[in-house]
């Protein structure tokens, strides 16, 4: 396990912990601490295989990354996503069972995208363009 720096909030020492459980299971973890908080790469490396990676901030959003293989027939896939949303679904720990925050997350300053001209945006636009007036504008451009 990679650590960066001490733990300064809940969120970062619960990132330690979580760190530290996932290292002793076999995964390398790494521990990264920016001006935005804190944050883990955990990988499960397999020897001939594409590595699976969890990415955790002290938000407690959560991604888990893998490849699936082109070769395989696309219901392989979605059984393999089906299966792992059923286990996420019967966690305790999942965010859904609790009470979503009354208060902003933590470092999160809304959402921001990015349009096509390349200005960007906070939030989504007011008034959205109905499908007619979305294709007419591509058909113009």
């Amino acid at each position: 396990m990679t650590i960066s720096d001490e733990a300064r909030s809940a969120g970062a020492v619960r990132l330690h912990e979580i760190a530290a459980g996932l290292a002793a299971v076999g995964l390398v973890t790494h521990l990264h601490r920016t001006p935005a908080g804190t944050d883990l790469t955990a990988t499960l490396r397999l020897p001939g295989y594409r590595d699976i990676e969890v990415i955790a901030d002290e938000d407690g959003y959560t991604e888990l990354r893998y490849w699936c293989s082109l070769t395989s027939a696309p219901a392989a896939d979605v059984a393999t996503i089906a299966r792992l949303l059923d286990m996420l679904a019967r966690s305790q720990s999942l965010a859904i069972r609790a009470r979503q925050a009354c208060e902003p997350v933590a470092g999160y300053d809304g959402a921001v995208t990015e349009r096509a001209e390349g200005a960007g945006m906070t939030g989504p636009p007011t008034i959205w363009p109905s499908r007619d007036e979305s294709a007419t504008k591509h058909a113009r451009t």
